[in-house]
């Protein structure tokens, strides 16, 4: 008999269950093997996981795993994998389920965080309601056991489904927690981690907070759990709480279902209270791709086949299989903070507290800023904006907000009498601002079936004339180029031909000039040059000083002063520096808007950690008390700091601290500014 690390090798070709083609091996980890199959009967897709009697070691084992898979098998919905046969091979029991073409969420995650992306709230959300959808379902029949980013996956086609369901629970009553593996742990329910107890609704709730935790916080809760509201940008006190209450250590005191859970969050995540159908779920934007193309899932095992432990039911044909999977748009998206307001208070939670304890409490952090449009952000009258400029700016960051929420590939573009696409909302205004579209070019919609010129489109009009704006500006630039080259070229033919009598011009002119700039030295007339006059970043505008005659000449007359938060002057908060408007950069280059990763900022913070000591020092002899100092940093996408928060200490101490980070220099990166946390103990 072959243990979990090596079970059976199955060759391709190899027909398991009778029905199931093997065509190759995919991976082996902690359950077993991984195969990709054909169904010989449909010719689609099949996973086949071949597991063996180490992880299943006595018949009541066995006997449970296969209840259990039953189970699964007859519970059908459009966020569950899918089951399709159990049997047995070599010795060993194989699971047959949907293939899913994507990633997990683990890795998704890891992905975005080694790039220094966060998933936006409502993303986060949206990933929560299908796995809560799932649950739901579920548990009308069974526990999952092991709802971890492992066993969640977001399709290619952008849907998610939670796998494992059979599996899991049965691995877990059989062998254990461990047998999942470390980076399942934080995710399981302490009361079966610690007690051994048999998988509940209540353990998969817990899961369920650990998952939105990791999805915000982009790592697994651990001992000392960091407020998602401390390292993520849109976040509030609110989604804190109800983190904790789905990960409160007794059972009791959580959530009563995930349902309720997600009722709880969809009004933080989205600043909307949701719409009800008749059945009480809320509604999310799904486009059934199932309605769109006809397809069947594989039949159940024909009970023909002696290998095969039993016949499972049929899922129905509008639900499972490769070809008929709906699809969700997923807004992934994080925009930076906008003017901020205070936020609404913790959503009612019902007769159990709304705020529990896990394992250490923490204080509240101050509330970070909110985005036009979502809970908690302020509404500003159109009229009541005074810069202009800034009107310009808000309308294209909330055009662009709308044209890219629940991005996903739908736009279609007529170019030479052929169809290019799909691309997304992201990608369609990038061709647009390269000037790869012209105004009269057809789109189409493939969503709402909207049809027309690129001009008729509202939404993407003032991004086709920011793009006009852009050509100007470089025809404009190229011109003068050209003209100050043939000055050059001109200037240097009158200097060879009459060199003499130019340089005794020169002198009269140089002696003119300096007689003409000391009377005007003695006006006083000051110029300070002005910024663009509309883009995506701040308007500078600098206006002549007063004149006046004699005296001492007055600086800085009208030139902007630390306005645009373009380098790190120590004096702003991260909040101040964060609200700043900057230059989006050139979205244009497709990376435009990489930001530093997490070990890049914290290899130079910590190159500068003893610089911070000598701050400690003086805050301990004028009797302070520090234990952990947490910062909030707002760097530039040239490296320089623009605003420091220091979350611990006296306000000279803060200060200090402030003074040393504001002089740190990180490396440039393409985004034209990122937020980053950082945090230190003193012993």
């Amino acid at each position: 008999m072959a243990d979990a690390s090596h079970p059976p090798t199955l060759s391709p070709g190899q027909l398991v269950g009778k029905r199931f083609s093997i065509e190759a091996h995919i991976r082996t980890d902690r359950l077993g093997v991984v195969y990709r199959a054909t169904d010989s009967k449909t010719s689609r897709p099949i996973c086949v996981r071949l597991t063996s009697s180490a992880l299943f070691p006595t018949e009541e084992d066995v006997s449970r795993f296969r209840d259990l898979c039953r189970q699964g098998a007859a519970l059908t919905s459009r966020s569950l994998e899918a089951i399709y046969g159990i049997g047995s091979v070599g010795g060993a029991q194989f699971l047959a389920t949907e293939w899913i073409e994507g990633k997990t969420l683990l890795d998704y995650i890891d992905q975005r965080e080694a790039l220094g992306q966060k998933l936006s709230l409502q993303g986060a959300y949206n990933v929560i309601a299908h796995v809560c959808n799932a649950l739901k379902r579920v548990h009308e029949k069974m526990p999952h056991g092991a709802v971890w980013p492992g066993n969640v996956w977001i399709a290619d086609s952008g849907r998610v489904k939670t796998s494992g369901l059979g599996l899991a629970s049965a691995v877990l009553q059989s062998v254990g927690p461990t047998a999942l593996g470390g980076e399942a742990q934080p995710f399981i329910a302490p009361e079966i981690i610690e007690e051994g107890a048999v998988p509940t609704i209540a353990s998969d709730v817990y899961s369920l907070g650990a998952l939105l935790y990791f999805m915000l916080a982009g790592r697994p809760p651990g001992p000392n759990v960091m407020p998602v509201s401390m390292v993520h940008p849109e976040a509030s006190p609110a989604p804190d709480s109800v983190i904790l209450r789905c990960m409160e250590r007794d059972p009791a005191m959580r959530f009563a279902s995930a349902d309720e859970a997600r009722r709880v969050l969809h009004p933080i995540a989205t600043g909307m209270q949701g719409r009800l159908d008749d059945t009480g779920s809320l509604e999310i934007e799904v486009v059934d791709a199932a309605s769109m193309r006809p397809g069947s899932v594989p039949p159940p095992f024909s009970e023909e086949s002696a290998s095969i432990a039993s016949a499972l039911p049929r899922p129905p044909e509008t639900g499972m299989g490769r070809y008929s999977e709906p699809s969700i748009e997923i807004s992934l998206s994080a925009p930076p903070p906008f003017p901020s307001a205070s936020p609404p208070g913790p959503p009612d939670l019902g007769a159990t507290p709304a705020v529990p304890s896990l394992r250490s409490p923490f204080a509240t952090p101050p509330p970070p800023p909110a985005l036009p449009g979502q809970l908690g952000a302020p509404t500003v009258p159109r009229e009541a904006q005074a810069d202009p400029s800034v009107s310009a700016e808000d309308e294209l960051a909330e055009r662009l907000a709308r044209l890219t929420a629940n991005d996903a590939q739908r736009w279609m573009i007529v170019k030479g009498g052929l169809d290019h696409g799909p691309f997304s909302g992201l990608e369609l205004v990038q061709q647009i601002i390269r000037g790869e579209i012209e105004q009269d070019q057809f789109l189409t919609n493939t969503d709402t079936g909207e049809r027309g010129p690129l001009n008729g489109f509202n939404d993407l009009i003032p991004f086709l004339k920011q793009q006009q704006i852009y050509a100007q500006e470089a025809a404009h630039k190229a011109a003068i180029e050209r003209s100050t080259k043939v000055e050059k070229r001109s200037t240097v033919a009158k200097l060879m031909i009459f060199g003499g009598l130019v340089i005794g011009v020169a002198l009269a002119v140089t002696w003119f000039l300096a007689t003409r700039s000391a009377d005007e030295k003695r006006a006083g007339y000051e110029v300070s040059t002005s910024g663009r006059g509309v883009e995506y970043g701040e308007i500078e505008n600098g206006q002549p000083s007063k004149a006046r005659r004699g005296g001492k000449r007055r600086r800085g007359g009208g030139g902007a002063s630390g306005g645009s938060g373009g380098s790190g002057g120590g004096s702003a908060t991260y909040e101040e520096a964060m609200n700043q408007a900057v230059e989006l950069g050139d979205v244009t280059q497709g990376g435009s808007q990489k930001q530093l990763s997490r070990a890049e900022v914290k290899t130079v913070m910590d190159r500068h950690i003893n610089s911070m000591f000598t701050c400690v020092s003086q805050e301990r002899a004028r009797g302070g008390s520090l234990s952990q100092v947490s910062l909030d940093i707002a760097i530039m996408g040239d490296g320089k700091v623009s605003g420091v928060s220091v979350r611990a200490g006296s306000s000279a101490f803060k200060k200090c601290i402030q003074g040393k980070v504001s002089g740190i220099r990180f490396p440039t990166f393409p985004a034209p500014r990122m937020g980053a946390s950082y945090r230190f103990s003193v012993d």
